[in-house]
């Protein structure tokens, strides 16, 4: 894992702290640090750096730019199987998508695009599994099922 140590001089960021690179993009660099409780997400242009988001789940599945955000998935809390999708940026803090899956979601980036799969079970059927495909449009945050599959849920 590529890591870097900044000394950072912002009244926003009061410790020089072991940061990673997550995401970058034409003018937005983006790192996050973990800390005790919570991972913290910073935002830096040039000499700038703002926190911009501290995640409390206990997985963060995904990580990665659309033009000058950064896209993660949550997931977690701790007994639950919820997962957020969020787009983060300077003064952005917004969810995309959120449902309730049985592993890490798999989200990619195409185009103007998000493209989410996950598995889910069935409500009336302990033994059936479901696993969704969606396709998420980012230029008007509307969303559609590509395709929903369901199979027979053999441990």
């Amino acid at each position: 894992m590529n890591c870097e140590r900044f000394t950072i001089d912002d009244k926003n960021i009061k410790e020089s702290s072991l940061f990673w690179p997550v995401g970058f993009s034409e003018q937005n660099r983006y790192y996050y640090k973990m800390v005790d409780k919570g991972v913290p997400y910073y935002f830096s242009s040039d000499e700038v750096w703002k926190e911009v988001y501290v995640s409390s789940a206990n997985t963060i599945s995904c990580q990665m730019t659309y033009k000058d955000t950064l896209i993660i998935c949550e997931f977690g809390p701790e007994g639950a199987m919820d997962f957020v999708i969020r787009q983060l940026g300077e003064n952005i803090n917004n969810v995309l998508f959120e449902d309730k899956s049985w592993g890490f979601p798999v989200v990619r980036v195409v185009e103007n695009y998000l493209i989410i799969s996950y598995g889910k079970g069935d409500d009336n059927d302990a033994n059936r599994a479901i696993q969704s495909l969606i396709l998420y449009n980012l230029t008007d945050n509307t969303y559609k099922t590509l395709g929903t599959y369901t199979y027979k849920n053999n441990p």
